[in-house]
């Protein structure tokens, strides 16, 4: 079957129950359906897709200067800005640049978010954030120039197959640590996903695309709006009751620790809205549920940064990044301690044992049912008659 590209609007090759992600023919990008960032009413009714009048990239070609940046080639694309890869004259390195459509064709809506990203991002200083070079405006078309990164997402990684439990822990431990600096600096990211993070070829891992971060004092969006990635969002934001702060961020960063490690988000599907439900009803089963061979330790550290509850998560998100060094140096995790969210406390299991409460009594009485059943039965063929 097909479904919309989140990148391009294109046709992306997709099938249900494989496990393998969709893969866009137009774009050649590949996600997991639900995975895409999306804004959803209160109601759960399916949000409508964002379009401009005119493909973000448009009049843009190889060659073509932008300012003292000559684009190179396009990179991304999405429904409200398109990425290239260009080269600084001036410095002669490599950067990308994020372009919106011309002024006549973005809403006023487009433009403050995308100069709130740019000037957010910009705030930020950290081996482990794209670093923000110029804000501009060519043309009448608004655009920013941020650091190249030369890497994979995370996202193509996971789809590929080849990330083993320890590296995973790595590589999330330092994107814990780059989101622990962000809100230190008061940004929090928001939309922390595989398809946000880059892994450079060291191996370092970037966090990109601060569209939907929001600064410490920004007021709260309208009363059940909700903003992020149905996928990975947490149980408070799925439910617009979100406050600002770390926990949502450390919640997405076991996300996608869970999808690192299984090859699948912790809540798969098509419809968005009916992915927030889910977050919203209960817990997703433990990731030893799709890999059996998962450290306990590993899976306690996820579950603890998954917690249903703010308060019950890592506080800050370099105690998520200590807690899996601890991990990958074989010593005790806070995880395994009392209090932590463990598999057998989750709150999957806890209504498998809620459940399991009511079988041997359900059991007995229908034994007991069809005993007294094939007895009545007997006596009234005469079998057991009293004589």
């Amino acid at each position: 079957m097909n479904i919309p590209c989140p990148s391009c609007g294109g046709a992306a090759a997709f099938e249900p129950g494989d496990g393998r992600p969709a893969v866009c023919g137009t774009c050649g990008h590949r996600f997991h359906p639900g995975a895409d960032r999306r804004v959803v009413p209160k109601d759960g009714s399916r949000p409508g897709s964002v379009r401009t009048t005119a493909a973000p990239g448009a009049g843009v070609a190889p060659g073509q200067r932008l300012g003292r940046y000559e684009i190179i080639e396009e990179i991304g694309r999405g429904g409200m800005a398109v990425v290239f890869r260009a080269r600084d004259v001036a410095a002669g390195s490599l950067v990308a640049i994020k372009l919106l459509p011309p002024a006549q064709d973005a809403s006023e809506e487009h433009v403050r978010a995308f100069l709130h990203e740019a000037e957010t991002a910009g705030r930020l200083s950290h081996p482990g954030i794209a670093a923000i070079r110029e804000i501009g405006c060519h043309q009448g078309r608004h655009f920013f120039a941020m650091e190249y990164v030369d890497g994979l997402q995370l996202s193509s990684i996971i789809a590929a197959g080849k990330l083993l439990p320890e590296e995973a822990a790595r590589i999330v431990a330092e994107a814990a640590r780059a989101a622990g600096a962000a809100h230190r600096s008061g940004v929090f990211h928001r939309d922390l996903k595989p398809h946000n993070l880059m892994v450079r070829s060291d191996g370092r891992p970037v966090i990109l695309d601060f569209g939907l971060s929001a600064l410490l004092g920004d007021r709260p969006e309208a009363d059940g709006q909700i903003v992020g990635t149905p996928a990975y969002m947490s149980p408070e934001q799925a439910r617009g009751r979100a406050q600002l702060g770390p926990t949502g961020d450390i919640y997405s960063l076991g996300a996608v620790l869970y999808e690192a490690v299984t090859g699948q988000p912790p809540y798969g599907g098509v419809d968005a809205a009916a992915i927030v439900a889910r977050v919203r009803s209960g817990p997703p089963p433990p990731p030893r549920t799709f890999a059996p061979g998962l450290s306990p330790r590993l899976e306690g550290i996820i579950l603890k940064a998954m917690d249903r509850s703010p308060a019950k998560r890592y506080a800050t998100a370099e105690e998520l990044a200590d807690d899996l060094d601890r991990y990958r140096a074989g010593d005790s995790v806070r995880a395994d301690k009392p209090g932590a969210a463990v598999a057998l406390r989750s709150g999957y299991w806890k209504a498998a044992r809620r459940a399991r409460r009511w079988v041997l009594p359900a059991v007995c009485v229908l034994v007991g049912l069809a005993v007294l059943a094939y007895i009545a039965t007997m006596i009234i063929l005469g079998r057991l008659a009293p004589r």
